[in-house]
């Protein structure tokens, strides 16, 4: 997972910017095929990283193969950070939709 630390949208063009921070994270990815084919897209534990405030930012998702997920059009995804009350090196990452109409790909990540 790649984030803004300003809270600028990004893409795999960015990933190299001093504003853009890297930490690994684990996705669930839930598609409801029944139901116009949604995708549910959800960060599954917080993130380590070093003592961080609250903020509103973007994400992109990429794999060790360095792809990027896309879910229909959508492949910088809005998140929120909040701190973890107990660990300050954890953060939740919390996105601001959940729901994406369209199926997820990981697609070659433009720009790297």
């Amino acid at each position: 997972m790649y984030y803004s630390l300003n809270g600028a949208e990004l893409n795999a063009g960015h990933i190299n910017e001093e504003y853009v921070e890297q930490a690994p994270a684990l996705i669930r990815l839930y598609t409801e095929v029944e139901h116009a084919g949604y995708t549910t897209l959800s960060v599954v534990y917080p993130i380590k990283k070093g003592a961080f405030f609250n903020a509103d930012a973007y994400c992109i998702f990429m794999n060790e193969k360095e792809e990027q997920l896309n879910i229909g059009r959508t492949s910088c995804f809005g998140i929120q950070l909040r701190r973890d009350l107990q660990d300050y090196e954890r953060l939740h990452v919390i996105l601001v939709e959940q729901k994406y109409k369209g199926q997820p790909h990981w697609l070659p990540a433009a720009g790297i």
